[in-house]
């Protein structure tokens, strides 16, 4: 009878691990990606993925050496993301709504770490959408349910918009309302702070006589409520009454046309990002809809992306949802920054 396979294993294992004492060096990276090329000045620079594809193995050498033998990839096992859509920041968080998970989480930029962010009393369906209120209140757009789940501090749950929803995908706080695209049904709706409805406008239409699948929702600082719409492939602006103001964008794949937006964010001197997913770039325009510069760009390399949905902002951050990545992207403005 043949003798055992494991005890050669892990006798190899261990003649392996004294010869694996040191490492290779790391090549030293060169300046991150930044945007727009040379030789204008560059107003955006990458900073890192979440999760860090560089982040150590926490393996000891003994166990590496027996999961290559064993043929284990490192860090085998569920992605911590599998397909991240919507996203929020915070000064020090992001908050990641992910719906083939399903889940919600929240990543620390400090440590990297990522914690899952759940309801006391119910089990995520699709959430597609987070955004973060005063006193750390969670809203989560969950298409699976068809409802905006709240999640209070303590972990108490509500559901608003059961049976008047049909697949809420983006959110969008503005005074003290709430604000839910709804894209099958070519609308937006929104609720006070009680969670009752207030106001609901929009029907599908072309151009800018209506919706044609709204996905996306950010608040301005003046006050008005940006509006992705996907088909028409315009970006809208509309008072908090639904009273359409103006509008810009037109179909195409160059300079500041859309291909497929997707989402949108804003920052705090009214300039307007765009993520089209099938472009893979963020798209940046002036608050008037001026075309200024493209970010990121289809492939896999740092700051590259694939599929990206989500967009948001916090004080110097853009932070964006790169979903066939299974990451989180994090940009830094630099120079005229926000």
């Amino acid at each position: 009878m043949r003798a055992p396979l494991l005890p050669a294993v892990i006798a190899f294992a261990l003649w392996a691990t004294a010869c694996a004492g040191t490492t290779t060096p790391r090549v030293a990276p060169g300046p991150p990606p930044a945007w727009p090329r040379p030789p204008a000045a560059a107003r955006l620079i990458f900073e890192r993925s979440l999760p860090d594809p560089d982040r150590p193995d926490q393996r000891s050498g003994f166990r590496r050496v027996v999961d290559a033998i064993l043929g284990l990839e490192p860090g085998a096992g569920e992605p911590v993301l599998v397909r991240p859509f919507g996203v929020a920041a915070l000064p020090g968080a992001v908050y990641v709504a992910d719906p083939d998970a399903p889940g919600v989480l929240r990543a620390d930029l400090a440590s990297g770490a990522f914690e899952p962010v759940r309801c006391r009393d119910g089990e995520w369906g699709a959430p597609m959408a987070v955004t973060i209120g005063p006193g750390g209140v969670v809203y989560v757009a969950d298409a699976g349910l068809a409802v905006v789940v709240r999640i209070a501090p303590d972990g108490r749950c509500d559901r608003w918009g059961s049976g008047t929803l049909e697949r809420p995908t983006a959110l969008a706080l503005l005074g003290e309302r709430l604000y839910v695209a709804d894209p099958p049904r070519h609308q937006v709706v929104a609720y006070d702070a009680s969670g009752a409805e207030v106001l609901r406008f929009g029907a599908r239409g072309d151009g800018d006589a209506g919706f044609n699948f709204p996905t996306g929702l950010a608040a301005a600082p003046d006050g008005t409520l940006l509006v992705i719409d996907a088909l028409n492939y315009k970006v809208k602006r509309f008072g908090p009454d639904g009273t359409l103001l103006s509008s810009f964008g037109e179909a195409g794949d160059d300079g500041g046309r859309f291909s497929r937006p997707k989402a949108v964010a804003v920052d705090a001197a009214g300039r307007i990002y765009v993520t089209d997913t099938q472009r893979g770039l963020v798209l940046a325009f002036e608050a008037d809809g001026r075309f200024i510069y493209a970010a990121g760009g289809i492939g896999d390399g740092p700051g590259q992306l694939s599929m990206p949905a989500g967009v948001a902002i916090a004080g110097d951050l853009l932070v964006v949802a790169d979903g066939q990545h299974r990451r989180v992207e994090t940009y830094r403005f630099t120079g005229d920054r926000p």
